[in-house]
């Protein structure tokens, strides 16, 4: 038999390989120079690193077994979460037991994937066709939403925060007044209705709702200074842009990325200014692996039982603080900063070696759920922002806070399928 290789395949796997080099290179010779963690010093175990690259190498074979949707969330996990952590574990002197848990993770939510097919076997009947329902409904419904936000907040926005300026005076300055109401619903609307709409709109040449998407997520970031609102417009629309479909897009996220951390390598050398680089490198692929490791070193043999979150009549949570601080002052010194952890270290936190399991499992059902939802890249940039949100915060916040619940419950009660938008 003739093993067929798609030249779009073949491109990815240079790409992810060029990023796991690039970055191990980063790790050893720039990260762990300029910077000093717990359970990052350099620790070169080239066994360690032949375990992790042939892992790697499996995960490239299996994940191009995966079709549209699902292989986009692949590949992105394999970017954004596999890569990073699996540097730790071959170059510095971290736990290890947190790469077994990867190695779990992606094998657990690949057999997901791969074999469980979930069918919507009956479908509510509406009376509304999907246009009265994209134009009128759904923008209806925001503006629904947004009215509280307009009562508490007014239009007496902050424009500095457009430039990255006072964000954080912003963000502090609103802690009070961000009830549960605008917790519960800022999620839903920054991160899934409005990102859905604006591309809707994009797609339609529907301009005035183009300018209503905008403007309604430009505000959410100017009262709330949540950099992720601005994150979700810019790879919202790159996705559309590269919308071939689901690999083009892997490998234009491939291919910018790798532009990018070029140029800010090269930024670095001419400037003697490393700041810009330190934040996306440092901040947005090593930082959310090394907090894997705090996460495990603290809660081994202590777990939490979710007895933090909304299920915290079920038991006793042990702390005065919530966790995420409780790490960053135990690790960093720092107990006002929050140092919130994705969905590895959320779910050893809470059920131990178990938890990576059952996470991961519940993690993938939701996954082949929302690729029903979501066929058409077009939309896709929902999906990248859910791997993102993954990374970065608790599976219950996701599901709960962040709206993807409520998301789930309508899209796919009304078997909306966002295959053609229309």
């Amino acid at each position: 038999m003739k093993l067929q290789v798609k030249k779009t395949d073949l491109h990815i796997f240079a790409l992810l390989l060029i990023l796991f080099i690039y970055s191990s290179y980063y790790f050893v010779f720039i990260f762990a120079e300029k910077y000093s963690y717990p359970f990052v010093d350099v620790d070169v175990s080239f066994l360690r690193f032949f375990i992790s690259f042939l892992f790697f190498i499996v995960f490239i074979f299996i994940g191009s077994k995966l079709k549209d949707g699902l292989y986009f969330i692949f590949h992105s996990l394999l970017i954004y979460v596999y890569i990073f952590n699996s540097i730790l574990f071959s170059f510095s002197n971290g736990r290890t037991d947190v790469y077994s848990s990867i190695i779990v993770f992606f094998f657990i939510i690949f057999l997901i994937f791969r074999y469980v097919k979930i069918v919507q076997k009956k479908k509510i009947k509406l009376s509304f066709n999907k246009s009265y329902i994209n134009e009128r409904i759904i923008p209806i419904t925001i503006v629904l939403l947004f009215i509280p936000y307009f009562l508490v907040f007014g239009v007496d926005v902050n424009i500095n925060t457009l430039l990255l300026a006072e964000v954080y005076d912003v963000r502090f300055g609103v802690e009070d007044q961000k009830s549960a109401y605008f917790r519960y619903t800022d999620g839903l609307l920054a991160k899934f209705l409005l990102p859905y709409l604006l591309v809707y709109s994009i797609k339609n040449r529907n301009y005035g709702f183009v300018v209503f998407s905008l403007g309604l997520l430009l505000y959410i970031y100017m009262i709330f200074a949540l950099k992720t609102v601005y994150f979700t417009i810019a790879v919202t629309i790159f996705l559309y842009i590269y919308s071939r479909d689901f690999k083009y897009q892997i490998k234009a996220i491939l291919s910018y990325l790798l532009l990018g951390l070029l140029l800010l390598r090269i930024f670095t050398l001419i400037s003697d200014f490393d700041v810009l680089e330190s934040l996306i490198i440092r901040r947005n692929f090593f930082v959310p692996a090394i907090l894997n490791q705090y996460y495990f070193d603290f809660f081994d043999g202590n777990s939490m039982y979710l007895s933090h979150s909304i299920f915290s009549s079920l038991f006793d949570y042990p702390y005065e603080n919530f966790p995420q601080y409780i790490i960053a002052e135990r690790y960093w010194g720092q107990p006002e900063v929050s140092a919130n952890n994705g969905i590895i270290g959320d779910a050893f936190m809470n059920f131990g070696y178990l938890g990576i399991a059952v996470y991961s499992f519940l993690f993938a059902l939701v996954c082949v759920i929302m690729t029903k939802i979501i066929r058409n890249p077009l939309y896709s940039g929902i999906l990248f922002v859910f791997i993102v949100l993954i990374i970065t915060s608790s599976f219950t916040t996701i599901f709960l806070t962040h709206g993807l619940f409520v998301f789930l419950m309508v899209f796919w009660v009304f078997k909306f399928d966002l295959n053609n938008g229309k």
